[in-house]
Protein backbone atom coordinates (compact mmCIF):
# COMPACT_ATOMS: atom_id res chain seq x y z
CA UNK A 1 0.00 0.00 0.00
CA UNK A 2 2.63 2.56 1.36
CA UNK A 3 4.60 1.70 -2.40
CA UNK A 4 1.12 2.10 -4.28
CA UNK A 5 0.71 5.49 -2.89
CA UNK A 6 4.47 6.62 -3.28
CA UNK A 7 4.08 5.72 -6.85
CA UNK A 8 0.78 7.37 -7.61
CA UNK A 9 2.16 10.86 -5.86
CA UNK A 10 5.53 10.61 -7.94
CA UNK A 11 3.08 10.25 -10.75
CA UNK A 12 1.04 13.63 -10.40
CA UNK A 13 4.47 15.10 -9.77
CA UNK A 14 5.26 13.87 -13.25
CA UNK A 15 1.92 15.13 -14.52
CA UNK A 16 2.38 18.17 -13.27
CA UNK A 17 5.76 18.89 -14.34
CA UNK A 18 4.44 17.59 -17.54
CA UNK A 19 1.59 20.01 -17.76
CA UNK A 20 3.43 23.03 -17.21
CA UNK A 21 6.08 22.54 -19.54
CA UNK A 22 4.10 21.27 -22.29
CA UNK A 23 5.22 23.86 -24.65
CA UNK A 24 9.36 22.74 -24.43
CA UNK A 25 7.85 19.24 -24.45
CA UNK A 26 6.22 19.48 -27.80
CA UNK A 27 9.29 21.53 -29.68
CA UNK A 28 11.54 18.49 -28.27
CA UNK A 29 13.44 20.63 -26.06
CA UNK A 30 12.33 19.37 -22.69
CA UNK A 31 11.24 15.56 -22.08
CA UNK A 32 9.58 14.18 -18.58
CA UNK A 33 9.94 10.47 -17.63
CA UNK A 34 8.58 8.23 -14.85
CA UNK A 35 11.04 5.46 -14.24
CA UNK A 36 11.88 3.05 -11.69
CA UNK A 37 13.87 6.08 -9.66
CA UNK A 38 11.34 8.39 -9.89
CA UNK A 39 10.86 11.60 -12.68
CA UNK A 40 13.58 12.79 -14.52
CA UNK A 41 13.53 15.80 -16.47
CA UNK A 42 15.93 16.15 -19.53
CA UNK A 43 16.42 19.94 -20.86
CA UNK A 44 18.32 20.35 -23.72
CA UNK A 45 21.79 22.37 -22.60
CA UNK A 46 20.47 25.47 -25.47
CA UNK A 47 17.96 26.48 -22.93
CA UNK A 48 20.19 26.93 -20.44
CA UNK A 49 23.97 27.43 -21.27
CA UNK A 50 25.90 29.18 -24.17
CA UNK A 51 28.45 26.64 -26.12
CA UNK A 52 31.13 25.68 -23.21
CA UNK A 53 29.94 27.68 -20.33
CA UNK A 54 28.49 26.86 -17.46
CA UNK A 55 27.05 29.52 -16.31
CA UNK A 56 23.14 29.95 -16.77
CA UNK A 57 21.66 32.16 -19.28
CA UNK A 58 18.52 34.63 -18.58
CA UNK A 59 16.46 32.26 -20.75
CA UNK A 60 16.90 29.66 -18.05
CA UNK A 61 15.49 31.85 -15.48
CA UNK A 62 11.52 30.98 -16.38
CA UNK A 63 12.18 27.66 -16.59
CA UNK A 64 14.22 26.88 -13.54
CA UNK A 65 11.45 28.87 -11.81
CA UNK A 66 8.27 26.84 -13.14
CA UNK A 67 10.62 23.85 -12.25
CA UNK A 68 11.34 25.07 -8.16
CA UNK A 69 7.74 25.98 -7.82
CA UNK A 70 6.12 22.41 -8.79
CA UNK A 71 8.75 20.60 -6.94
CA UNK A 72 9.74 23.18 -3.60
CA UNK A 73 6.70 21.88 -1.47
CA UNK A 74 7.28 18.33 -1.92
CA UNK A 75 10.11 16.73 0.37
CA UNK A 76 11.79 14.62 -2.57
CA UNK A 77 15.10 14.36 -2.88
CA UNK A 78 16.43 16.17 -6.13
CA UNK A 79 19.59 14.93 -8.34
CA UNK A 80 20.69 17.39 -10.73
CA UNK A 81 22.91 15.29 -13.25
CA UNK A 82 25.12 17.29 -15.76
CA UNK A 83 25.91 15.48 -19.56
CA UNK A 84 27.98 16.38 -22.66
CA UNK A 85 28.35 15.04 -25.93
CA UNK A 86 31.66 13.51 -26.59
CA UNK A 87 33.09 16.16 -28.05
CA UNK A 88 36.66 16.59 -25.78
CA UNK A 89 36.52 19.98 -24.54
CA UNK A 90 40.05 21.43 -22.79
CA UNK A 91 39.80 25.17 -22.66
CA UNK A 92 40.94 27.85 -19.41
CA UNK A 93 38.00 26.73 -17.64
CA UNK A 94 37.29 23.31 -17.92
CA UNK A 95 39.68 20.79 -18.69
CA UNK A 96 37.36 17.66 -20.04
CA UNK A 97 33.46 17.23 -20.15
CA UNK A 98 33.43 15.89 -17.02
CA UNK A 99 34.40 19.26 -15.39
CA UNK A 100 31.91 20.67 -17.51
CA UNK A 101 28.98 18.46 -17.06
CA UNK A 102 29.83 18.52 -13.31
CA UNK A 103 29.48 22.40 -12.86
CA UNK A 104 26.85 22.89 -15.04
CA UNK A 105 24.66 20.82 -12.54
CA UNK A 106 26.20 22.85 -9.63
CA UNK A 107 24.85 25.89 -11.44
CA UNK A 108 20.93 24.42 -11.97
CA UNK A 109 21.46 23.51 -8.19
CA UNK A 110 22.05 26.55 -7.18
CA UNK A 111 19.26 28.45 -9.06
CA UNK A 112 16.95 25.84 -7.81
CA UNK A 113 18.10 26.46 -4.38
CA UNK A 114 17.50 30.85 -4.57
CA UNK A 115 14.47 29.52 -5.73
CA UNK A 116 13.44 27.95 -2.80
CA UNK A 117 14.18 24.48 -2.76
CA UNK A 118 15.84 23.98 0.06
CA UNK A 119 19.80 22.59 0.05
CA UNK A 120 19.84 19.15 1.60
CA UNK A 121 17.23 18.17 -0.63
CA UNK A 122 19.77 19.09 -3.51
CA UNK A 123 22.57 17.02 -5.24
CA UNK A 124 24.85 17.58 -8.63
CA UNK A 125 26.57 15.05 -10.44
CA UNK A 126 28.45 15.28 -13.39
CA UNK A 127 28.37 12.47 -16.05
CA UNK A 128 30.36 13.84 -18.81
CA UNK A 129 29.69 11.48 -22.13
CA UNK A 130 29.22 8.58 -20.20
CA UNK A 131 25.67 8.13 -20.27
CA UNK A 132 24.45 8.98 -24.06
CA UNK A 133 20.81 8.86 -25.03
CA UNK A 134 22.01 9.21 -28.41
CA UNK A 135 24.25 8.55 -31.01
CA UNK A 136 27.50 10.73 -30.95
CA UNK A 137 27.66 10.29 -35.01
CA UNK A 138 25.57 13.46 -36.27
CA UNK A 139 25.28 16.95 -34.90
CA UNK A 140 21.74 16.04 -33.79
CA UNK A 141 22.20 13.08 -31.65
CA UNK A 142 25.21 15.30 -30.52
CA UNK A 143 22.64 18.07 -28.93
CA UNK A 144 20.46 15.37 -27.31
CA UNK A 145 23.33 14.32 -25.08
CA UNK A 146 24.19 17.98 -24.36
CA UNK A 147 21.41 17.84 -21.35
CA UNK A 148 20.72 18.63 -17.89
CA UNK A 149 18.65 15.84 -15.52
CA UNK A 150 16.76 16.62 -12.68
CA UNK A 151 15.76 13.78 -10.85
CA UNK A 152 13.18 13.74 -8.42
CA UNK A 153 14.04 10.36 -6.38
CA UNK A 154 11.42 8.35 -4.45
CA UNK A 155 13.23 8.37 -1.43
CA UNK A 156 12.57 12.18 0.61
CA UNK A 157 15.63 13.81 2.12
CA UNK A 158 13.44 13.62 5.15
CA UNK A 159 14.01 9.78 5.10
CA UNK A 160 15.20 7.77 8.54
CA UNK A 161 19.07 8.39 8.51
CA UNK A 162 19.20 6.23 11.45
CA UNK A 163 20.29 3.19 9.46
CA UNK A 164 23.03 5.22 7.87
CA UNK A 165 24.62 6.84 10.59
CA UNK A 166 27.49 4.60 11.63
CA UNK A 167 28.90 1.85 9.19
CA UNK A 168 28.51 -1.65 9.87
CA UNK A 169 31.53 -3.38 10.74
CA UNK A 170 33.01 -6.23 9.06
CA UNK A 171 34.15 -8.73 10.90
CA UNK A 172 38.31 -9.60 10.38
CA UNK A 173 39.06 -12.76 8.20
CA UNK A 174 41.12 -14.84 9.10
CA UNK A 175 44.06 -15.30 6.91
Amino acid sequence: EKNRKAREAMLKVGLDLSGELSPLINTGKVTVAQNNRGVRIDINDSLLFEAGSADLSPQATPLMTQIADTLKTSAYTIQIEGHTDNTPIHSATFFSNWELSAVRASSVVRMLNSLGIVENRLSATGFGSTQPISENETDIGRAKNRRVSIMILYESSNQDETALSAPTKMAPQPR
